[in-house]
């Protein structure tokens, strides 16, 4: 059985992943505004601030704005709408305009994995680990990359390495060291296991 490696460099939210085919986004039926459990005065209040943001993004000229917009119109699916797909695809358009956008990267990184999108919530999580202010934040990515990449992946050797950057970041952090030690534990057994081979 080949091993998957998450390296699809696409930015294409929707395309297709080796493995995940089956599982596609959304994995909660979408909703339409009309099928949704709101009381009426509340569908028109959200139809009417969908509608308003739908027009502010195409009247803005700044990319961060345009990015905060589809960010708030995809939460609105994701979260009121229980719309994952909408929602992708707002948030791929809030990343478009600014793929620094935090809370849309923090998005996404939900989505995909609510739908078993393991690639695209690593993509995600360097893309948030390379803009994200806090070393402890930062940290903290790595370490739930590497737990992906042990996990969904079975690749310990990259797992190790991911948890070694965060323990170059946070190198007084007693829970990122045993990690690495572990980590290093297993990368080691794997790698003799494939020399028995």
């Amino acid at each position: 059985m080949a091993t998957e490696t998450p390296d699809d460099e696409t930015d294409d939210w929707f395309a297709p992943e080796p493995g995940a085919a089956r599982i596609e986004v959304p994995t909660v039926v979408p909703r339409s505004l009309e099928q949704a459990p709101l009381s009426p005065e509340r569908r028109v209040q959200v139809a009417e601030t969908l509608t308003t943001y739908e027009r502010e993004i195409a009247a803005s000229v700044d990319p961060r704005r345009r990015a905060m917009l589809a960010y708030e119109i995809g939460r609105i699916h994701e979260q009121v709408l229980d719309d994952d797909r909408r929602a992708v695809r707002f948030y791929q358009r809030a990343y478009q305009s600014d793929p620094t956008h935090l809370p849309t990267l923090q998005a996404g990184q939900r989505v995909f994995s609510r739908a078993g999108r393991w690639r695209m919530v690593l993509r995600l999580a360097e893309a948030e680990g390379r803009v994200h202010p806090s070393v402890e934040r930062r940290a903290l990515l790595l370490v739930h990359q590497a737990d992906i990449l042990l996990v969904r992946f079975k690749q310990p050797e990259q797992a190790l390495e991911a948890a070694r950057r965060a323990l170059a970041l946070r190198p007084d952090d007693a829970d990122i060291a045993r990690g690495v030690a572990q980590l290093a534990a297993i990368a080691g057994a794997a790698a003799i296991a494939s020399q028995i081979r």
